[in-house]
Order: structure tokens, then C-alpha cells, then sequence
């Protein structure tokens, strides 16, 4: 078996799944605005997605989910997170 094998091999013994949020920003931020006004804005919101993903994993469709990845990105006034959800294959 070679190394690529391995990596596919390891990659499908897994389920996957994603979740995502919306943030909105509001009108007092723009393209402009600096990072961290931007920060201000999303800090608490962010913290409360994680807080309910964090307390859904356990029991979501079966459980046994950890978070892989996230991906955040600004679409005019609001800010979409999603995120990269796995556990290990089951039958």
C-alpha cells in the first residue's frame, strides 16, 4: 500500500458532516472597519455558537462528533462561520 493509499484509507473511515451560523455585523460595520471593531462584534456571538455546538455534539444523530475544521466568511454585513464535523464511520 502506498502513503496516498494510507491517507484515502484513514479519510473513509470516517463520517463527515457540517454545520453553520450567521453573525450578522450590523451597519456600523464596513468594509472599512478595523479588525477590531469587527472582533467586537462578533466575539459573543461566536462564543454562544460554540457553546451550543459544543453541547450538541454528544448526541447529535449518535454522537462520538469532533470538530475538524471552520471556515469563516464576510458576506457584506454578516459574517458566515461553518464548520467541519467527523466521527468514526459507523455501520
Amino acid at each position: 500500500m502506498t502513503a496516498d493509499e494510507r491517507v484515502v484509507s484513514n479519510f473513509m473511515d470516517y463520517d463527515y458532516g457540517f454545520t453553520a451560523t450567521t453573525i450578522s455585523l450590523g451597519p456600523e460595520i464596513t468594509a472599512e472597519s478595523p479588525a477590531e471593531s469587527i472582533s467586537g462584534a462578533i466575539v459573543q456571538p461566536l462564543a454562544e455558537f460554540g457553546e451550543r455546538l459544543s453541547a450538541s455534539l454528544p448526541t447529535y444523530e449518535g454522537g462520538d462528533w469532533e470538530v475538524v475544521s471552520h471556515s469563516t466568511t464576510r458576506i457584506e454585513d454578516n459574517l458566515v462561520v461553518t464548520v467541519l464535523i467527523r466521527r468514526p464511520k459507523t455501520e
